[in-house]
């Protein structure tokens, strides 16, 4: 988060409560953060051909569909609102591919929450390709919210995915701090590779992975010493170790592999199996780097703002 110090929070609403919760829960984080939040509901855009062929007899149903974006927008504002009165906030209807706007209203933002992924349901399954589609055309973190409804940011541990495919750093950055802002203790998790057999000829390192971890944490730990931290080497594979301790979690935390290739096995599945199973949010965080060119969006989504709120570039 503090490599995106100017910039606000966004989130995305579908229908209650699921939409709401996730407003409620990134309203809270940026109240802490003293940055602006921004709610905004994604609306298929429906084709100029379509609508003209359609006419009239489908008129009633485009309105009507708009008319429910527009109230459910205007309910997740007001419900923000009435919690945080006094929070900087921006409500936004925009038309568009889903995964085109999340990399248009990803970019600059300090972090971008998902919150329509409705477990059970094809959804779900959508918010999984987004969110991996999307953390390769942002340099912030995409948060997956799930939860019970009402939760929001408390004093329940952070949960932190380090593997050493991927790129850790910005992740083991944002778990930090985000458990520094809410007095929360961090448990770092290592999954220990599969051994080669041991060279008889070499005195052993009995403690590699531990070593390597607690060398990850260091920079962190230094820039936040009020962190009460717990630090594991385990021997499950990723996905089954975090999801076993998100179950008394807040939040999990991972990094990604960035451009690189996936390696094959159980930690290329990793971000999908904690957003169709993790009962918390769990936030995915792409290093940092420089926007690329194949990161521009070739046709902008149409933003509508809500009465009384401000448009955005």
């Amino acid at each position: 988060m503090s490599a995106h110090k100017n910039a606000g929070i966004v989130v995305t609403v579908d229908q209650p409560p699921i939409g709401h919760d996730a407003a409620l829960w990134s309203a809270a984080l940026a109240e802490r953060l003293h940055c602006s939040l921004r709610i905004v509901y994604i609306a298929p855009e429906a084709h100029p051909m379509v609508a003209e062929i359609v006419r009239p007899h489908h008129v009633p149903i485009l309105v009507s569909a708009h008319a429910r974006a527009t109230a459910v927008l205007d309910a997740a504002i007001a419900a923000v609102r009435r919690g945080s009165p006094d929070l900087e906030l921006i409500g936004e209807l925009i038309e568009g591919p889903a995964t085109q706007v999340l990399a248009t209203v990803g970019r600059g933002a300090r972090m971008l929450v998902l919150g329509h992924p409705d477990a059970g349901t094809t959804d779900v399954l959508a918010a999984t390709s987004r969110a991996s589609t999307v953390t390769e055309h942002t340099t912030c973190p995409v948060t997956v919210w799930r939860g019970e409804s009402g939760q929001l940011p408390d004093r329940r541990p952070v949960v932190l995915g380090v593997d050493e495919d991927a790129d850790s750093a910005e992740a083991t950055g944002m778990a930090f701090e985000y458990a520094h802002l809410f007095a929360a203790p961090l448990v770092a998790v290592h999954s220990r590779p599969a051994r080669p057999p041991p060279d008889l000829t070499t005195v052993p390192d009995l403690h590699p992975e531990q070593d390597t971890l607690d060398e990850t944490l260091s920079a962190a730990r230094q820039a936040f010493p009020d962190v009460a931290v717990t630090a594991t080497v385990v021997s499950e594979p990723p996905p089954q170790a975090l999801i076993e301790r998100a179950a008394d979690a807040q939040l999990v935390v991972i990094g990604t592999h960035g451009r690189r290739r996936m390696p094959a096995g159980a930690g290329a599945s990793v971000s999908p199996y904690l957003f169709r199973h993790s009962p918390c949010p769990t936030m995915v965080c792409p290093p940092c780097r420089r926007p690329r060119p194949d990161d521009d969006i070739a046709r902008p989504p149409r933003i509508s703002a809500r009465p009384g709120q401000r448009t955005t570039p």
